[in-house]
């Protein structure tokens, strides 16, 4: 027989038995079965570490315990501790007979907030033997009986504090073994504990025998309890059953006695399938593969972010170890196995870590320039030595080809030169390897076309006589609320008002030769705090362009009057403060037009167009002032007066912009 012996970190801890082995508390399922058990009385919980357990939870009242477990032959044997958030609090452990009486009853010693293990052992006749973690501590008398239960008392000390009592490993042996009862190939690494009384004049080993009946061996006379965490892969190489050997050697008399025996299966699956010695792998490290009964097979690695990689398998056995590049990307690979006709027979996946970060990205701050814009590039997550590459494009060759080498995030700039782009994209590229990308068009030039309809937000009718600003140019819409002109590329500011109706206010990019924008405008609602507006622009009543600095006044039947000229440019004007639901006279007046009057109602922000007919033109509107109006009583003097008298007050007040009580509507007034 061939001697192996390993040495390994001894691990003094809690013994850890299967969670298949049944016991049961009073009342409920066997323990594979608590995972419903929260009920005030008990939680049954899964831990790796540990095992499974039993964890009491109580605040005020005492409780009993009942553990259903009968002597067999002569012992019984746990693991317990309190919480670690648990103050002090009384625990009696009791040994119960078949008729419900109490055998035995004593404080159970050294409860602390790590787990002891404690064996009952019957001693001499009528006595207990009490060990605690395999030293003995005293003996206490048992009535006669056959033992048939462990119960234990917990009792509340008084205070209202949250406490926590936890058992483990009920077993009826003098000896343990705590491990699986199965090892598979998936399993990285195999884990035992053990446990015996201590005892003088003796030595303990532990072996672990393979099917051909050769083992390892360990020397554990050093502690009683204690664990091993093994290499799967240095110990179970063939598979068939495993046992695990508690040994006693007597010193006095050198006799060895094998005391107890444990079996475990090792299974190896016999179809073609592969096998990860690891699922997370870092960057720049080594994917291990081990494949099983695949000769004449093929392996496929393939990474997030990279491209496959193909591997012949020539043997029923082998270990391919594929190496993972520094910029790979974080994130989740694919390890196929395929038959040698392509189909896929097994398939694993793994994680990678310390590589480019998942968020790693570079963007464009538009997704439309015009060709003397300066493009901002935002980068983010870069691993060290990335280089971005910007890219500017006619749609035959690069007209710009620029590239720097950056890391982390920042922000850069680029000053396009007026060169005649179509796109521009920038790359970030690390390796080899393309991480992240953003394109954008190009735009050039200023006959753009632009047109639409403006509609009521509600109704969807048409309305005519809106006004439309795009980049300071003012068009009117027409009978059907139409409008037109042409624009520089690029993006552009656009808004629109109309009578009756709040201010639409946006932008829009202007990459394509001719934009259809269609506005919707919200009509007003009378303001909450009881003052309006009147506000609007001046037009020609036949062109519907804007009338630079018209007299502009309005007036009540109290006597107060308003006065402006109307905005440069843009024929603007804007009344504010008036009070909701007054009526005012509305009058304009301009050289070479026909004086204008019009009622007025305020309403919230009530907007109203003035369209002032040219005294050059043959059109005529109710609202004008004409030596023949019979629909006013407002007496003015002839044309020729009106224009005199206006000449004279332009004459008086030049560059006038605004009276008293008037404000520069921000909107209009741009």
């Amino acid at each position: 027989m061939k001697l192996k012996i390993g040495i390994f970190l001894l691990l003094i801890c809690l013994l850890t038995v299967a969670p298949a082995s049944a016991w049961t508390i009073t009342g409920e399922d066997p323990d594979e079965n608590l995972d419903s058990v929260n009920t005030g009385t008990a939680s049954w919980i899964t831990s790796p570490s540990t095992g499974s357990y039993i964890k009491y939870s109580w605040t005020t009242a005492s409780t009993n315990i009942i553990i259903n477990k009968p002597f067999s032959p002569n012992s019984i044997s746990f693991s317990a501790k309190r919480g670690t958030s648990s103050l002090g609090y009384g625990c009696t452990a009791s040994i119960i007979g078949e008729n419900g009486s109490t055998l035995c009853s004593f404080s159970l010693p050294s409860l602390s907030t790590n787990y002891n293990r404690y064996e009952f052992v019957s001693g001499l006749p009528g006595y207990l033997d009490i060990y605690v973690n395999g030293v003995f501590i005293n003996t206490h008398p048992i009535s006669d009986g056959e033992a048939t239960a462990l119960k234990f008392y917990l009792s509340n000390t008084g205070g209202t504090y949250s406490k926590e009592f936890y058992l483990d490993d009920i077993s009826t042996d003098h000896y343990v073994f705590g491990c699986n009862d199965e090892v598979s190939l998936s399993d990285d690494s195999f884990f035992f504990s053990y446990g015996y009384p201590k005892s003088t004049d003796c030595n303990f080993y532990v072996r672990l025998v393979e099917p051909n009946n050769e083992f390892y061996e360990w020397d554990t006379s050093s502690a009683s309890v204690g664990s091993y965490y093994l290499d799967r892969g240095d110990y179970f190489t063939e598979p068939g059953t495993y046992s695990l050997r508690l040994y006693m050697e007597d010193l006095l008399t050198g006799y060895d006695y094998l005391l107890y025996t444990k079996s475990l299966i090792y299974t190896v699956p016999d179809p073609a399938s592969i096998h990860l010695l690891s699922s997370e792998i870092e960057a720049g490290e080594q994917l291990k593969v081990i494949c099983y009964n695949a000769q004449g097979y093929t392996l496929q690695v393939v990474p997030l972010g990279g491209s496959l990689t193909a591997y012949s398998i020539n043997s029923l056995e082998k270990t391919v170890a594929h190496a993972i590049p520094l910029s790979t990307p974080v994130g989740r690979g694919t390890v196929i196995l395929r038959n040698p006709s392509g189909g896929i027979v097994d398939y694993e996946y793994f994680d990678v870590y310390g590589g480019v970060s998942a968020d790693a990205s570079i963007n464009l701050d538009k997704n439309a320039y015009v060709n003397t814009d300066a493009v901002k590039i935002s980068y983010n997550d870069l691993p060290s030595g990335t280089t971005i590459l910007f890219r500017g494009s006619d749609g035959d060759e690069y007209l710009i080809d620029k590239s720097w080498t950056k890391s982390g995030s920042g922000i850069l700039s680029y000053e396009l030169g007026g060169e005649s782009l179509k796109s521009v994209m920038v790359y970030a590229v690390y390796s080899g390897t393309i991480l992240d990308s953003d394109t954008a068009t190009v735009a050039y030039g200023d006959n753009y076309a632009i047109y639409g309809t403006v509609y009521d937000a509600n109704t969807l009718a048409p309305i005519s006589g809106a006004t439309v600003n795009i980049a300071g140019q003012v068009k009117y819409t027409d009978e059907v609320g139409r409008y037109d002109m042409t624009v520089s590329a690029g993006t552009q500011s656009i808004s629109s008002t109309a009578d009756g109706y709040n201010t639409y206010s946006s932008t829009i990019n202007i990459i394509s030769v001719s934009t259809q924008k269609n506005i919707y405008l919200v009509p007003v609602t009378p303001s909450e705090e009881g003052f309006g507006a009147i506000y609007g622009a001046c037009a020609d009543y036949e062109t519907g362009a804007a009338i630079e600095t018209a007299y502009i006044q309005i007036s009540n039947s109290s006597g107060v009057t308003y006065s402006a000229l109307g905005r440069s440019s843009t024929g603007s004007y804007i009344f504010e403060g008036i009070p909701n639901g007054s009526t005012w006279t509305l009058k304009a007046s301009k050289t070479g037009y026909d004086n204008y009057q019009k009622e007025i109602t305020v309403n919230g922000s009530t907007f109203h167009l003035i369209r002032l007919v040219s005294q050059d033109s043959s059109s005529t509107s109710g609202d004008y002032e004409d030596g023949d109006s019979t629909e006013t009583t407002t007496e003015r003097p002839g044309r020729e007066a009106a224009k005199n008298a206006m000449k004279e007050f332009e004459a008086l007040v030049p560059g006038l912009i605004s009276l008293v009580g008037i404000k520069v509507f921000k909107e209009l007034m741009k």
